[in-house]
């Protein structure tokens, strides 16, 4: 991995720090930093965690965030506060690009999305975003659909075993999420995971209508 991640204290205030490692920097880890910098200063705090500071020191760049306090989602009843955090990350005009359960946290009444940094999981990405082709909203939706129907049941939307990456992108990217898993989405969240995005709602509002 390129970043590393970890709780800074600085008296009484505690932060998440990262980093990149100083094994893996590169031009592109760095701009990735960067990027995620930028969108959490656009966000200010909306659906994601607050930026709190963002310099360079001996060990390089760091971005500084406040430190959210949760869990991974873990049930439907999850989903509310899940698309709540995405409706407002899409509010700013931001499309997070790597919705997944690692990156969707849990609080007692609202959630946070994490990790802006431009990667994606394979098994969590819209088709379009495993092919590689310009993305949006629907792609968010997309991933946040097949996040909460995986976390709920622990059926993973694809299974790849352990094919290669190559091939996991052209399984993702070519076909549509199997009809088992989409039959283990309530009808709110169904269309959300049609592999055409014309077929999905076109971003988190128009899925939060329904789960409200």
């Amino acid at each position: 991995m390129a970043f590393v991640t970890f709780v800074a204290t600085d008296g009484a205030r505690v932060s998440v720090c990262k980093r990149v490692r100083l094994a893996a920097v590169s031009d592109e880890a760095v701009r990735k930093l960067e990027r995620e910098g930028d969108v959490l200063a656009r966000l200010e705090g909306h659906g994601a965690p607050k930026l709190l500071a963002r310099s360079a020191d001996e060990y390089g760049a760091f971005v500084s965030m406040e430190l959210v306090r949760g869990r991974r989602a873990r049930s439907w009843s999850d989903a509310r506060l899940a698309f709540e955090a995405l409706a407002a990350v899409h509010a700013r005009g931001v499309v997070h690009g790597d919705v997944s359960p690692a990156n969707v946290i849990v609080g007692e009444d609202r959630a946070w999305l994490v990790d802006f940094g431009g990667g994606y999981t394979i098994a969590f990405a819209a088709p379009e975003r495993a092919r590689g082709e310009p993305f949006d909203e629907r792609a968010d939706v997309f991933s946040m659909a097949a996040t909460i129907v995986s976390c709920a049941t622990s059926k993973p939307p694809r299974d790849f075993g352990e094919l290669p990456q190559a091939a996991q992108l052209a399984i993702a990217g070519e076909n549509p999420l199997d009809a088992s898993f989409i039959a283990l989405a309530p009808p709110s969240l169904r269309d959300c995971l049609a592999f055409d995005p014309n077929m999905r709602p076109r971003d988190a509002a128009a899925v939060l209508t329904r789960l409200v």
